[in-house]
């Protein structure tokens, strides 16, 4: 590995001072937000975006791409997501302080790291959860002192994640182990019927002897369910059958994701599928495995507790991640981790 990056700094230096002698600039593609159009539709949810009042949210490639939310908080859920964090991207959110609440400004769409956030407003907006966004401090008080709610910096909300990096014994990077930004949190329960319809199955595929299915997060939500052994491996997302559970439950907030598992004491197998975000199945879904290994031992009533999680094996990309759970002051607070593997390596020759 060491090789490697020390090939890569030679080839980024020596790609460097070849732009600089080059005959003709290239062009830099700028991170800038874009305006909103009435047929947009969330990435999320799919909902048309100008169907509802409140700030709205977008994330901006490097390449140029760009996914538009019908809310902020719509965008920071979809944000939080591990595989999404990782991203080259760019947020952004209207500021609030001009335009209206039923059509913000597209003029005035800011960094949404260095916004402040007023959160538990009772002001409407799209799915839920409301997170009205400010350039200004002020502005963001004056409406939670007019309209109620908490006044939040966006550290606050996405959380600080921690991360421990392992080596091996040659010193080499072997793996990492990430602490999950918040404490365990429970939402709506559902029905087994409407489980087992999401994911192809039976109702009495849905084991409820340790819980009924059940919404909960340490950073993301998702609905965790216990499914019998033998129906892991049938198990199919079916779209329209998630999207009729969304919109019949307003404690989904108009997202979905759904992680089912079987646990053999400290072993567990899972599938993760979000299809109306368009995963139809991950193979490694961190947040979700430390959300279930949380309110696993929520249920078990102990100090401390740790699993084995494999994950995406019935899709022919196995992965083996490590948890642990443990009770502290605030609640129940989770980690996960793994080991890396290489990717890809190589050296250019000038």
């Amino acid at each position: 590995m060491k090789a490697f990056y020390t090939k890569a700094s030679g080839v980024l230096i020596a790609m460097l001072l070849l732009t600089g002698c080059g005959e003709s600039e290239q062009t830099t593609q700028v991170q800038e937000p874009v305006a909103f159009h009435a047929d947009d539709e969330c990435h999320v949810c799919g909902m048309i975006i100008e169907e509802f009042p409140g700030p709205k949210g977008q994330a901006v490639e490097k390449r140029g791409a760009v996914r538009k939310f019908c809310s902020s908080a719509e965008m920071f859920g979809w944000w939080l997501q591990p595989e999404n964090r990782v991203l080259d991207v760019r947020l952004y959110v209207h500021d609030m302080a001009h335009g209206s609440w039923e059509q913000p400004d597209d003029a005035h769409l800011i960094d949404a790291k260095s916004a402040w956030y007023v959160a538990g407003t009772q002001l409407k907006g799209a799915m839920g959860a409301v997170l009205a966004s400010f350039s200004d401090e002020a502005a963001a008080r004056q409406l939670a002192a007019e309209h109620g709610g908490r006044v939040l910096r966006f550290e606050e909300i996405a959380g600080l994640v921690t991360v421990k990096v392992a080596s091996d014994a040659a010193g080499e990077i072997a793996g990492a182990t990430i602490a999950a930004p918040q404490p365990l949190s429970t939402g709506v329960e559902l029905s087994s019927e409407a489980i087992a319809a999401c994911a192809g199955l039976k109702p009495e595929d849905v084991l409820t002897g340790r819980h009924k299915p059940i919404r909960a997060s340490v950073g993301v939500f998702f609905v965790l369910a216990e499914v019998a052994s033998e129906a892991l491996a049938r198990a199919t997302p079916d779209l329209t059958a998630f999207r009729a559970l969304r919109d019949a439950t307003p404690g989904l907030e108009g997202r979905l994701s759904l992680f089912l598992y079987v646990c053999d004491g400290q072993s567990i197998r899972a599938r993760m599928f979000a299809p109306i975000s368009g995963t139809w199945e991950d193979p490694a879904t961190g947040s979700a495995s430390a959300t279930l290994a949380a309110l696993l031992l929520s249920l078990d009533g102990g100090d401390s507790a740790s699993f084995t999680l494999t994950q995406g094996v019935e899709m022919g990309r196995p992965s083996l991640l490590q948890l642990t759970a443990r009770r502290d002051a605030d609640g129940i607070r989770a980690t996960v981790g793994g080991s890396c593997v290489p990717v890809f390596r190589g050296e250019a020759l000038l």
